[in-house]
């Protein structure tokens, strides 16, 4: 799915759905695990190794130096949900956000996703562009269309 707007639009959105499954910084579950750099990049290589065709290890090196995450943007269980962004050279660009694994059972979207971040940094793009490639990260590694709440995350976008 590819939209035109801002991640920071949607996620003011999913953080007012209570079901979504997101939590606000003031609102995190105890024991919370805060996140370094250090520890996306090694979410972001174990991330990529288990898709369906993973990318080489030379491919994730490349990729997940680029990884981020946002503090409000965990899930449920506390795992971070890391995106990509590449700038785009235009000032007439659009902002495009792509998502993939809203469904954790939907394995083949995450391994497109991972190939286009490792195309997306080789280009020169006129917009600007967000890509999440695990959207459900606790959906995933239970290979299930709901999130740790039993919501279907895509129904409720």
């Amino acid at each position: 799915m590819i939209f035109k707007t801002t991640l920071f639009t949607i996620l003011l959105f999913t953080t007012s759905l209570n079901a979504s499954g997101l939590f606000t910084k003031d609102k995190m579950p105890e024991g919370t695990k805060v996140w370094s750099a250090k520890d996306i990049n090694k979410l972001c290589n174990q991330n990529f190794s288990k898709m369906i065709d993973p990318l080489t290890k030379k491919q994730r090196k490349r990729v997940c130096r680029y990884a981020k995450t946002l503090d409000k943007c965990k899930s449920v269980n506390g795992k971070p949900i890391i995106h990509f962004n590449r700038r785009g050279f235009s000032k007439t660009g659009k902002r495009i956000l792509a998502l993939s694994l809203i469904h954790g059972d939907e394995l083949s979207s995450g391994t497109v996703s991972a190939k286009w971040i490792e195309r997306l940094h080789k280009l020169r793009p006129r917009s600007k562009w967000r890509v999440i490639p695990v959207a459900n990260p606790d959906g995933w590694l239970k290979k299930s269309r709901l999130n740790a709440n039993k919501v279907d995350i895509n129904r409720n976008f």
